[in-house]
C-alpha cells in the first residue's frame, strides 16, 4: 500500500499541471504589418497545448497568423470590429510566431494577446 502512494506521488508530482504565458502584449498601431516572437519562458517543460486569446478593437480589418518558429504554416485569425478570439491547440514549442498584416493603411484600434502554454 505504501508503495502503491508513493509511485502515485511521484507521477503526480512530475506532471506539469502548470501553465506558463506571455500576458496581455498589446498591439495598438494596427495600420502596419508587424510580427512579434511570443515566449513563455517554459526551458525544460513538456508542452503539449497552446492557447492563443486576443482581445481588442478594430475598425477595419486585419489577419493575425501564427506559427511555431520558424514561420512554416499559415493559420490565421480574421480581426474585424470588437475582437474576442480564443485558439487552443496542441502545440510542442514555447515560442509562438505572430504576424498581422491590415488591409490597408486606414486600420485602427489596439489588439491584445496573451499566449499560454500547458
Amino acid at each position: 500500500m505504501r508503495l502503491l502512494i508513493f509511485f502515485s506521488i511521484i507521477i503526480l508530482c512530475s506532471c506539469n499541471m502548470n501553465n506558463k504565458n506571455v500576458g496581455g502584449k498589446k498591439y495598438p498601431e494596427l495600420n502596419k504589418v508587424f510580427e512579434d516572437i511570443l515566449e513563455a519562458g517554459t526551458t525544460g517543460t513538456n508542452i503539449t497545448r497552446m492557447e492563443l486569446e486576443i482581445t481588442g478593437n478594430i475598425q477595419g480589418k486585419g489577419k493575425l497568423y501564427y506559427s511555431h518558429v520558424p514561420f512554416v504554416r499559415k493559420h490565421f485569425i480574421d480581426l474585424e470590429g470588437t475582437v474576442d478570439e480564443k485558439v487552443e491547440t496542441d502545440w510542442y514549442d514555447e515560442k509562438c510566431l505572430i504576424i498581422y498584416e491590415p488591409a490597408d493603411s486606414l486600420v485602427k484600434g489596439e489588439i491584445v494577446v496573451n499566449f499560454k502554454v500547458y
